[in-house]
């Protein structure tokens, strides 16, 4: 095979008897068509009986990825010129674009949009996002579970971005800081947006929209979706079990917002383990913020500290007002 060197041109370079040392790299993109490089250019990867040999041949192509049509079209540079979301593999694209230790700046400043439901559930999380969002008022349906791990939802982590007009159904199931739109959500924005997602989780924090918000605001968003506290088994034989659950979010840092929001979910929760006290709200778990025009009419059925629109506020700072409940449909305990 001839070996062409990488120029401005963008000839093919080809590398050869890569060590097996690179293995853990590179099988993140075994399975996939194409992944991305820091410098956004697009590296296709062909594996020959990696996991025989000391040594495998490996070919990696570094051409420019505006050299491709990304995703259903457009270049994502601007909201009129969004990337065009299709399918549930322009999802999955879009998940393996957006892998923070392999392209952490894909997603930045960029803009997507979602052009149709997606009725092809998507079972692969975004992991890592850092751009705007827009659902159109489409619907996705997602079955999203990888294991007993932290941070799940549709988007993993978001930050500094904006999740807007998405609405999501089917299941959401993990550890810590569940979701349905995104698990973690940091100084951003998550803005009409609607579940109905079947949301388990077997370690803390839960949310109908987002399971931990911190610095962000969730406006204009419902959940009709059930949240419940699944038997944590053998994963977690030890562990300290504080449920903080909410039907928009599960646990609130830095004083987020959370403005006009509805819940009609059941809320199902365990008492503690290992000391620590549970927190269930109808609206949020547990968290200082401005929490206020908000409706709760789901059942909250909690451990230690139930509210119908927060289990607990802390900071001293936290703003309720004009929020409606009925309170006969809080309880602490299941009989």
């Amino acid at each position: 095979m001839t070996h062409s060197k990488a120029n401005t041109n963008n000839k093919i370079n080809v590398s050869q008897n890569y060590k097996l040392k690179n293995y853990d790299t590179f099988k993140k993109c075994k399975n996939r068509t194409i992944c991305y490089n820091s410098n956004n250019s697009v590296r296709f990867t062909a594996f020959t009986e990696m996991e025989k040999y000391s040594h495998f041949f490996i070919l990696i192509f570094n051409i420019p990825s505006s050299n491709f049509s990304q995703f259903g079209g457009g270049d994502g540079l601007t909201e009129a010129t969004a990337f065009k979301i299709y399918t549930k593999a322009h999802l999955e694209e879009l998940a393996d674009s957006a892998v923070w230790n392999m392209n952490p700046n894909f997603t930045t400043g960029k803009y997507f949009k979602l052009m149709n439901d997606i009725t092809d559930t998507v079972t692969i999380p975004i992991p890592y996002f850092m751009g705007t969002f827009d659902g159109q008022n489409y619907t996705v349906s997602m079955n999203i579970y990888i294991g007993p791990v932290n941070r799940i939802g549709l988007f993993r982590v978001i930050i500094n971005s904006t999740v807007k007009n998405l609405r999501v159904t089917g299941l959401s199931r993990g550890g810590s800081y569940v979701g349905s739109i995104v698990g973690q959500a940091e100084t951003s924005h998550i803005l009409n947006c609607h579940s109905s997602v079947f949301i388990k989780f077997n370690m803390s924090s839960a949310g109908g929209i987002a399971g931990r918000c911190s610095g962000s605001v969730i406006a204009n968003c419902s959940n009709t979706g059930t949240i419940e506290q699944i038997g944590i088994g053998s994963h977690y034989p030890s562990a300290t079990i504080n449920g903080m659950v909410g039907g928009i979010v599960g646990f609130v840092l830095d004083s987020s917002v959370v403005l006009n929001c509805f819940n009609a979910g059941l809320i199902k929760g365990t008492p503690s383990l290992g000391g620590a006290l549970s927190n269930y709200g109808g609206i949020v778990g547990r968290g200082p913020g401005n929490f206020s025009n908000n409706v709760n009419v789901g059942v909250v059925i909690g451990g230690e500290n139930v509210g119908c629109i927060v289990g607990e506020t802390v900071g001293g700072n936290a703003v309720l007002e004009n929020n409606y409940y009925d309170k006969q449909m809080c309880v602490c305990c299941e009989e």
